[in-house]
């Protein structure tokens, strides 16, 4: 509500202030048409969203035969494909997208999340690193975050750390970069560490049968029999079928 209240009282002192400079009436621009391009960029867009595929894919094909330079249909059909398991097509699209728009942070973030994805970590990271170091984006909590996730896959935990720390820095309260601190710090036997994180992550993340199970593991570690069992009972409770539970049934604790 306050945004708002902003945002009228910013239009009328507008307003009034053009109003008092001149009594004529200033011609207004012809309005902008849209590209048959982008018109079906944004429809194909759409559609991928809502989870039609088929016809996502037929919308932006289609602006790409008005323009085959339009680097957000580009963008998107990389993302389509990601979406339906088309590695080649995806990378094809995203060089395609980051050649014609280089300066697209947004961009070279979506391109560094798949291509962790694919394990090309280094090739990964120095996309991120151009997003994060364009003054002009506001993306760049995600792509710490997503350089966090992508450095612990490549196991370079401190690196990891590093990353994750400042997404946490932005906004504290991220469940992902949250809960994968905490496993870092399980990974390295820092258990009161990593029960903070956890109980960091409870407060703002959804229950899971990972997020359960990780609980079990550093009570058990930290010689917590009740939170342990808490966090079990929970655990088979919620999530009987799951590799979790299974785990937990077949492991014999001292």
């Amino acid at each position: 509500m306050m945004r708002l209240w902003i945002s009228l009282a910013a239009l009328l002192l507008l307003l009034s202030l053009t109003a008092c400079s001149s009594s004529k009436k200033k011609q207004e621009p012809p309005p902008i048409k849209e590209t048959p391009a982008k018109i079906n960029a944004e429809l194909g867009r759409g559609y991928m969203q809502q989870g039609d595929y088929k016809l996502a894919m037929e919308k932006l094909q289609t602006a790409l035969r008005f323009n085959p330079k339009h680097d957000k249909a580009h963008h998107y059909l990389a993302q389509l494909n990601r979406l339906l398991g088309d590695a080649e097509a995806a990378i094809m699209h995203y060089e395609l997208a980051i050649e014609l728009a280089p300066d697209n942070s947004q961009l070279r973030n979506n391109y560094g999340a798949y291509l962790c994805e694919q394990k090309k970590f280094k090739q990964a990271e120095v996309h991120f690193n151009l997003a994060i170091n364009d003054p002009l984006y506001g993306g760049k909590l995600q792509a710490y975050e997503n350089m966090g996730l992508c450095a612990y896959e490549a196991a370079e935990n401190d690196k990891a750390e590093k990353y994750l720390r400042k997404a946490l820095q932005i906004q504290p309260r991220l469940p992902y970069s949250l809960i994968q601190m905490s496993i870092i710090y399980f990974d390295r036997s820092e258990f009161l560490n990593a029960r903070a994180f956890l109980q960091r992550y409870e407060e703002v993340g959804p229950v899971t049968a990972a997020s359960l199970w990780l609980g079990v593991q550093i009570e058990y570690q930290l010689g917590d029999r009740e939170n342990m069992q808490r966090y079990a009972t929970e655990l088979s409770r919620n999530f009987p079928d799951t590799e979790q539970w299974r785990a937990y049934t077949r492991r014999r604790w001292e």
